[in-house]
């Protein structure tokens, strides 16, 4: 397979950018997602009031592309005429693209990866002419999530408390509100902080105990003998457990408890991006 660009994107893995059919332009690939809600207009008041918080809407992945009657190495098989070869290669798409779900996986130049997963909806309508070996068509892929996010989680440790900025996290250019939230004993009521957003553990971690918050999946564990409560869970600035915003250098975060013991927390998940 001949494979154009270093910029590799994939579909329900398999690769797009051959000499078979291609994304034509990044127009409408590198779009943000729109923000949900408005401010509020209020009579006899120039303007309007201001509401913070905005949540991102689902985004939208534009690909327009061209599809032509050879093989992935630009080549007419001699099986048959480059026509024949043309509509092959359109059931191919249709299939990845008629899928219930499409994983778009984009490989940067710098040889990192940010994916997303959404569905096409849309009508794909490939225009050809007639009697002719090549067409051009767009797809659109829905992505619910909103989101891309990378492919692997990262991962950031601290021990002890006091402000914390950690490196894995600054490449990120989306909120992350899904991320494992670990803290680890000897505390006593620990807690994260990134803003206005907070989470805390009111209980005592005794040494070799942890508790970890899915902040996705408003989950709970435990490890060294500790079962944990829901009901020991506070938080604010936020309906979910705990959000990293995404800032020009390392999120700026404090860690603190109501102890003197040498407490660690983690902090572990994928990073969001708004374009892919």
């Amino acid at each position: 397979m001949t494979v154009t660009t270093t910029e590799t994107l994939t579909a329900n893995g398999v690769v797009l950018n051959t000499l078979a059919y291609n994304v034509s332009t990044l127009t409408g690939r590198l779009r943000t997602p729109a923000r949900r809600g408005g401010n509020v207009e209020v009579p006899a008041r120039h303007g309007a009031i201001r509401v913070p918080g905005k949540k991102f809407a689902q985004a939208e992945v534009v690909l327009p592309m061209w599809v032509v009657g050879a093989d992935e190495d630009g080549l007419v098989p001699a099986s048959g005429p480059a026509r024949a070869r043309l509509f092959v290669n359109v059931d191919k798409l249709t299939r990845i693209f008629g899928a219930e779900l499409v994983e778009l996986v984009h490989t940067l130049p710098d040889g990192s990866q940010r994916r997303v997963l959404g569905e096409v909806t849309e009508v794909i309508d490939f225009t050809s002419m007639a009697a002719g070996s090549r067409a051009e068509f767009a797809v659109t892929v829905t992505v619910p999530d909103g989101f891309w996010s990378d492919v692997a989680s990262v991962t950031a440790s601290l021990s002890g408390t006091g402000a914390w900025s950690p490196a894995a996290f600054a490449a990120a250019t989306a909120p992350m509100d899904d991320l494992l939230v670990t803290f680890t004993g000897p505390s006593n009521n620990p807690r994260i902080q990134s803003g206005d957003v907070w989470v805390s553990y009111g209980a005592v971690l005794s040494a070799g105990q942890s508790v970890t918050l899915d902040c996705g999946a408003w989950s709970l564990s435990g490890s060294g003998g500790l079962v944990p409560s829901h009901g020991a869970v506070s938080h604010g600035g936020d309906a979910r457990w705990f959000v990293l915003h995404p800032t020009a250098g390392p999120p700026l975060m404090t860690v603190s408890q109501t102890g003197t013991g040498t407490m660690s927390t983690t902090l572990s998940g994928k990073r969001k991006y708004l374009v892919g």
